[in-house]
């Protein structure tokens, strides 16, 4: 499909949203799924910026980079665990809260003044 502008339009209705990547810094499409509340698995890469976002089990899935199985196993359990797979669409909707504009910046600037002083 390539680039596409509005991308909730496109994955709106999904209800897994999956991540297998062998190097992430802070990823904005897991943003973007989560914040819509799909249910997401991510693998756990260098630099951990999924590790960042997603807390195992807690709103999310990590499963580790290049193991086939066990990411099939995650996608299973989403699928077959609807109960599970809904808990972690509600937790997953807390990333607006930590990652929204507002925090983000004041983070930067504390950090910018902290280095200046």
């Amino acid at each position: 499909m390539g680039r596409k502008d509005s991308i909730q339009k496109y994955i709106q209705d999904a209800e897994i949203f999956v991540l297998p990547s062998n190097s992430e810094g802070m990823p904005n499409a897991l943003l973007e799924a989560m914040a819509l509340g799909l249910s997401c698995i991510a693998t756990d890469c260098p630099i951990g910026g999924s590790a960042f976002i997603i807390n195992d089990g807690e709103n999310g899935l990590l499963v580790p980079m290049d193991d086939v199985d066990k990411m099939v196993e995650a996608i299973d359990k989403l699928i077959n665990n609807k109960e599970f797979a809904s808990k972690l669409r509600l937790r997953a909707e807390d990333v607006t809260k930590d990652f929204n504009a507002k925090k983000v910046i004041a983070e930067w600037e504390k950090y910018i003044s902290s280095v200046v002083q």
